[in-house]
């Protein structure tokens, strides 16, 4: 969805499940799979004659991302644009290190992906890109010892933590800073209690790619406020 105006109109292709006969009416010279793509999507295209590359890993880090878009580049013929865009990416990166540097404290972060069930949430645990971004960003993820990437915790586990912050990346999705002030036993929350729950655009936050260092800088904004004053 990015930029905007290059997407606008583009075809949209139905991906769940997805249209095997609309991506091979393209006639694309190149297929690119996530490594959460399904395998047997990748190899029926495949299949299809059409190739696929699939990037990306189970375990996400800033460097991942950079290399993902050096090889890409790669393989489109635009080499000289993609370090470009990964140059400024580290150079932003580096910029936001040192600022953060000076920071005083760590705060605990609760970091909410999907409250679907609000007694169950979504987390970033470790292997996942928003558990580095926490910690980059100058916090503490109290699922930093989940067993997987993306997990789900109890509620208890939560008022357990007492995050100092909580961050809502499932805001656009219906989930709101009062809907989680109301919940069951969430009142002694220290983030709770003094209004340290804030929504943040999880179009930045959500896919691993050059927006992620603006995802980055709007966590910290949020995770260590001062230092940005």
């Amino acid at each position: 969805d990015f930029p905007l105006d290059k997407v606008k109109d583009l075809q949209k292709i139905k991906t769940f499940p997805l249209n095997y006969e609309q991506v091979v009416s393209l006639k694309p010279d190149l297929v690119l799979a996530a490594s959460i793509t399904n395998r047997e999507d990748v190899k029926k295209l495949e299949d299809l004659k059409l190739t696929v590359l699939v990037v990306g890993k189970t375990t996400t880090t800033f460097d991942n991302v950079v290399n993902d878009i050096l090889l890409v580049g790669k393989v489109t013929g635009a080499d000289a644009k993609a370090k470009s865009v990964t140059d400024a990416m580290k150079q932003k990166l580096d910029a936001l290190k040192a600022k953060l540097a000076n920071a005083k404290s760590k705060p605990r972060v609760f970091w909410e992906l999907d409250a679907t069930d609000p007694t169950k949430p979504y987390t970033p645990g470790p292997g996942s890109f928003v558990d580095e971004l926490i910690t980059l960003a100058g916090g503490v993820n109290i699922a930093a010892n989940a067993k997987t990437p993306y997990a789900r915790i109890n509620a208890e586990e939560v008022i357990a933590a007492n995050p100092e912050i909580i961050i809502l990346s499932d805001f656009a999705y219906g989930i709101t800073v009062e809907s989680v002030k109301v919940r069951k036993g969430w009142d002694v929350i220290n983030a709770v209690k003094n209004n340290k729950i804030f929504p943040i655009d999880d179009n930045l936050v959500s896919r691993p790619g050059p927006r992620l260092i603006d995802g980055l800088e709007a966590a910290a904004k949020l995770i260590q406020p001062d230092l940005f004053k």
